[in-house]
């Protein structure tokens, strides 16, 4: 009988608190467990459109990149190849995420890529441009061209009231006229620069005709689903229809606007001209100003006008669920955020290169 008892004893099962603490202590690793399992699917679907924002803001990066490499290739010296103003903006841009109560830059550059030579004009400009050469068949209609002589670009005011200074959207080509065997014709009304009376480079007869780009970047919402987006247009809002420069907002049809990069949020832009670089590298402006040159032979003191270098600052997030165009831009929203962000300078190649030579203290 004794060796039933003990045996019986033994045998029995846990307590109610043994059961408790075992239960406990199960929930609890579950319970991790469960958190990693979440956390790991979470990142699993974070992670993937983490490295697409950041692809996609080096590879915007890289064409800013080359355009600002070939801004003010094939003009004069002084031109004025970022255009101002584009800071910040009233209107129009969306707001900043790099600078609170700020919103995202706009930049804009005159570019020739070199696929087209340079042509040499024979007489002042006007409506028509008379060149030496044929003109050849990369200038194709509607085209860009800038205008200069030795002074500077063609104007009609030499204040550039008259719109871009060197400015004209070519619309018809034709044989040899005037004075040469080329021949393109801006009718008058037909573009925003198109002048109605003499349109000349100052102080002698224009002598060069250079195809242009009018590179501009925005951000502004993809019409899909309302997500910010980086645009480029190579005629700088120009309507190819009639000539308008500043009417056609990305994803208008009457313009070259392209969808360059989905998620870009913020394009932040700033400037070194000659009295910054190199001088005073850590030295920012966040306008690029206008090169000045007030006689033949410029001074010294114009040639620290020009932009040298070009710092651009690209932002993105990636936020939980379906995130429109004003829980990026409001910055408030609450929803958790995730940012890329990348910062690069670039130099311009045209500058330094024009910068080598003259008599004036110059960039080595």
């Amino acid at each position: 009988m004794q060796d039933l008892a003990v045996r019986h004893e033994r045998e029995t099962g846990f307590s109610l608190i043994e059961l408790m603490v075992a239960m406990v202590i199960t929930l609890i690793i579950s319970g991790a467990i469960y958190g990693m399992l979440a956390s790991g699917q979470s990142a699993f679907r974070r992670e993937p459109a983490l490295v697409e924002r950041q692809q996609n803001i080096r590879l915007a990066l890289d064409l800013i990149s080359r355009d600002v490499d070939n801004a003010g290739v094939g003009m004069d010296t002084f031109a004025k190849v970022f255009e101002t103003g584009l800071n910040n903006p009233a209107t129009g841009s969306v707001l900043s995420e790099l600078n609170p109560g700020q919103r995202a830059d706009y930049i804009q550059m005159m570019t020739n890529d070199g696929s087209c030579p340079t042509l040499t004009a024979c007489t002042s400009p006007g409506v028509n441009i008379n060149t030496s050469e044929a003109i050849p068949a990369c200038y194709q209609m509607p085209s860009m061209v800038y205008v200069y002589g030795p002074n500077g670009p063609a104007s009609k005011n030499p204040d550039g009231s008259d719109g871009p200074p060197g400015i004209l959207f070519m619309f018809e080509r034709g044989g040899g006229g005037g004075c040469g065997n080329g021949h393109m014709n801006a009718p008058p009304g037909k573009a925003w620069v198109n002048p109605t009376g003499n349109y000349a480079c100052q102080g002698d007869v224009c002598t060069n005709v250079s195809k242009i780009q009018l590179i501009r970047y925005e951000i502004a919402p993809d019409p899909t689903d309302g997500q910010p987006a980086l645009w480029r247009s190579t005629l700088g809002r120009t309507n190819v229809t009639n000539g308008q420069i500043g009417i056609a907002p990305p994803g208008d049809a009457t313009t070259d606007w392209k969808l360059i990069a989905r998620g870009i949020d913020d394009l932040q832009v700033q400037y070194q001209t000659g009295a910054q670089w190199p001088a005073s590298p850590n030295t920012w402006l966040n306008d690029p100003g206008t090169p000045t040159c007030g006689a033949n032979p410029c001074a010294a003191a114009d040639y620290q006008t020009v932009v040298q270098r070009v710092r651009i600052t690209l932002s993105s997030r990636v936020l939980g669920g379906t995130v429109g165009m004003g829980n990026v831009t409001t910055g408030g929203s609450g929803v958790a955020a995730r940012r890329g962000q990348l910062s690069q300078v670039m130099a311009v190649r045209s500058a330094l290169v024009n910068l080598q030579g003259g008599t004036a203290p110059i960039w080595k």
